[in-house]
This record gives structure tokens, C-alpha cells and sequence, in this order.
């Protein structure tokens, strides 16, 4: 769900409202900032949103497995060493999302590090809300597992089957990337 119409004269004051609002006791509520309107792309992971995949489906094990190789990443399975990689714009099915409202705000405020900072200021920021049941471990076997299965594209079925294509889980943050903790941060994998 999307934070809609704040008033830009209620400014925080109406936006912490409204996030209050929509906490929930059953549910683990995330968000996402976003500077601009992306349509039809609107969070969704680089990887599908820019097209890296259309053109090779390997494309995330084949980066990691070169970044690995030069030492550019650290981390002891491919989802640790992509969740590591996701602020340097690598291309994963990784979508960064904050347990703080505040920061998602700063991310729909504030444009990339590589724009002009005034960049986005005649334009509308958008918060995106998501209430997930649960939540997995970067270091659990299961999801390590489901993950390298996907980059391998070892279930060609398991990929092309829009069932699974809608099926997100929640990732929480490793606790050794200040970035992310600062951040107060966690991924979606698509």
C-alpha cells in the first residue's frame, strides 16, 4: 500500500500520523522511498526494472561469482554476498526496505547519491508500505538455499511460473553492513 495525498503544509507531523495509523500488531510493517513515480516499475528490484535479466538469466550468479573471484565482496553465501552488494548498484532481485518510516522518507526526499541533491525537489516523493507475515534470516539455510537456486536458474519452472514471480520474502538485515543498520534496513526478494 502507498502513503497517499499528505498534505506538503501537514508536512512530518501528518506523515508520522499516518504511519501510526497503519502500525499493526500481526503484521511486520516495512517501507520503501522512492524519489519519483516509477509506473508500472514502482519497487521493483533493479534487476527486473532496468532489464538485466531479459538478457541473461544467470546474471546475478555470474557478478557475484566475478566480484568473489577480485575480493570486491564479502559474505559466506551468494544472498550475504548480494544483500553486502546491493548498495553499490548491483543488479539482484534485492529490494532495499527500512523498519523506519523516517528513513523511507529521506530515501522519496532525497534523490541517488549520483544526482544533484535539489535534483527531485520540484517533485512528488513516494513512501510505499508493505505488511509482510514473516520474516527470514539472511543466514538461514532455507532461504540461502531458495536463492542460489534462483540465481542458478537450477528450476527453470520455479522462475517462469508467475505464482512464484509474486511470492516475496522478507529479509532481515545483516547485522555486519553499518550501511544498513544506519539504515535501518531489510530486503524484499523477489
Amino acid at each position: 500500500m502507498g502513503i497517499e495525498n499528505v498534505d506538503k503544509n501537514g508536512g512530518v507531523i501528518q506523515y508520522i500520523k499516518i504511519i501510526e495509523a497503519l502500525r499493526s500488531d500481526d503484521k511486520i510493517i516495512v517501507y520503501r522511498g522512492e524519489t519519483s513515480d516509477h509506473g508500472d516499475t514502482a519497487c521493483q528490484p533493479n534487476i527486473f526494472r532496468d532489464g538485466y535479466i531479459d538478457n541473461d538469466e544467470k546474471i546475478e550468479k555470474s557478478i557475484l561469482d566475478e566480484m568473489t573471484a577480485n575480493h570486491l565482496v564479502e559474505g559466506d553465501s551468494y544472498l550475504e554476498k548480494a544483500i553486502n552488494a546491493q548498495h553499490g548498484g548491483f543488479p539482484s532481485r534485492l529490494l532495499d526496505v527500512s523498519y523506519n518510516s523516517l528513513v523511507a522518507l529521506f530515501f522519496a526526499t532525497t534523490p541517488f547519491y549520483n544526482k544533484e541533491i535539489t535534483s527531485s525537489d520540484d517533485k512528488d516523493g513516494y513512501v510505499y508500505v508493505f505488511s509482510l507475515n514473516e520474516m527470514f534470516c539472511p543466514v538461514g539455510n532455507g532461504i540461502q538455499e531458495n536463492y542460489k537456486a534462483l540465481i542458478s536458474d537450477k528450476y527453470k519452472w520455479f522462475s517462469k511460473t508467475t505464482l512464484f514471480n509474486r511470492s516475496f520474502k522478507l529479509i532481515d538485515h545483516i547485522k555486519t553492513n553499518p550501511r544498513i543498520i544506519a539504515q535501518q534496513g531489510a530486503f524484499i526478494l523477489f
